[in-house]
């Protein structure tokens, strides 16, 4: 990764439908992207195991977003 050129811009394209939709970005944006989303995954993963696996011990921050941590504090 510490090759990676974080501003190199990438084209995605995503077909809906019957249409192709491009948008322009950059690969680090895309990489935020990921990191942001997976909190979101992170979020439904802490809710389903205090829920059914009460007895498994997981962070208070777990799933919850670095801005939303650093506003809180």
């Amino acid at each position: 990764i510490e090759f990676l050129d974080f501003n190199q811009p990438i084209i995605l394209r995503q077909l809906i439908a019957d249409d192709v939709i491009e948008v322009q970005s950059t690969i680090g944006r895309e990489l935020i992207y990921c990191i942001d989303h997976s909190i979101h995954h992170f979020a439904i993963i802490k809710m389903v195991l205090r829920s059914d696996f009460p007895y498994i011990s997981i962070s208070e921050d777990f799933g919850i977003a670095y801005s939303t941590l650093n506003y809180t504090k």
